[in-house]
């Protein structure tokens, strides 16, 4: 059995849209047993969402369930990179967490979240 595959907001857009090969490409090109989204991205897709259709469809990608730990993960990370005078996204922060602390692989469009391979976070930038 693979590991899952936690989908960031960049690259759940393209693959809720099914507007982007690449994410199904690097989906099918891993040896994974589920694709995720964490509370963080289903919010950020929820909010741009009125078709109900689309809503649905959204509530069929599981969600990975996340408890304060994750935010307290996300805290301390965030704080380790501001002491080094870098100002992470709140939102980048916890979905980074979230990946590292499920033993997930991290797709994404966004190369900003690169800061956070030293706290273990395994990723597959698309382009």
């Amino acid at each position: 059995m693979g590991i899952s595959i936690l989908l960031d907001t960049s690259a759940a857009i393209e693959y809720f849209e099914n507007s982007n090969e690449k994410v199904a490409s690097a989906i099918k090109s891993e040896d994974f047993f589920e694709v995720l989204i964490c509370g963080m991205t289903k919010f950020g897709l929820s909010v741009g969402l009125d078709d109900e259709e689309d809503i649905k469809r959204l509530d069929n990608i599981p969600c990975l369930g996340m408890d304060c730990s994750y935010f307290s993960k996300a805290a301390e990370v965030y704080k380790k990179l501001e002491s080094v005078g870098k100002k992470p996204s709140f939102q980048d922060c916890v979905i980074a967490m979230a990946a590292v602390m499920n033993d997930s692989l991290l797709l994404t469009f966004d190369k900003d979240f690169r800061q956070f391979e030293e706290f273990g976070l395994k990723m597959k930038l698309l382009s």
